[in-house]
């Protein structure tokens, strides 16, 4: 009667364990797994594009009418351009001032009409960049899974044991400034971001420590 007792004990045990298991591959894992991987980074709103401005403090020169642009057309650009920007000095993370800029074209030295655009203290402490202080992009929160939609069963992919996985994410942990109307009408995205679920694709590695993404298990 004992002897049945602890074997009924020890295995009891073992598939506690076994369930418990940060090897074992289950939605619960791997919504920890993806999570502790969007963690690693922040969303990001950047008002400025490929072309500049690449800091602050930022200068952008406004399209004057002429020869290329009509008046209409000068606008539409101009307001295209800073829109983002004006999004966030109503957002108290950047401050404007209306002021002739360094032209990008013509004689070294000329200047343009222009904005240009400081950071305050806020959105000192926003900037994505903490380490360096450098760019333009504003963390503006993280990406949270909001379930595991499905994943292939453990497989053998040369010489690891992986994982496909489809979920669903969210954007979490938005600051106010980030949620504001503003902001949302000049950054589309972030207003879906935080309204719909997105659907994300990940591939899992078995470590000897449990799961993790590729892209982290490739970093470490």
């Amino acid at each position: 009667m004992k002897v049945r007792v602890i074997a009924a004990v020890v295995v009891c045990a073992a598939l506690l364990s076994a369930c418990g298991s940060k090897k074992e591959a289950s939605e619960s894992n791997f919504a920890e797994v993806i999570n502790g991987h969007f963690s690693h980074s922040c969303l990001q709103l950047d008002p400025s594009n490929m072309f500049g401005p690449h800091s602050y403090p930022a200068s952008v020169a406004l399209i004057q009418p002429g020869m290329l642009f009509t008046k209409k057309a000068a606008d539409d650009q101009n307001a295209r351009v800073t829109a983002p920007f004006n999004a966030l000095v109503s957002a108290g993370l950047l401050a404007v001032l209306d002021a002739p800029v360094p032209a990008q074209f013509g004689p070294a030295g000329s200047k343009v009409p222009g904005k240009t655009y400081t950071l305050t203290d806020a959105g000192e402490k926003a900037l994505a960049d903490q380490q360096n202080k450098k760019g333009t992009a504003f963390c503006a929160g993280h990406f949270k899974v909001q379930s595991i939609v499905r994943f292939t069963p453990p497989a053998d992919a040369l010489g690891h044991t992986i994982s496909e996985v489809v979920y669903t994410y969210k954007a979490a942990d938005v600051p106010a400034w980030a949620a504001s109307k503003d902001v949302t009408a000049a950054f589309p995205n972030m207003a879906e971001f935080q309204s719909k679920d997105q659907q994300g694709r990940a591939t899992l590695v078995l470590a000897n420590d449990g799961w993790i993404t590729s892209e982290d298990f490739s970093r470490q």
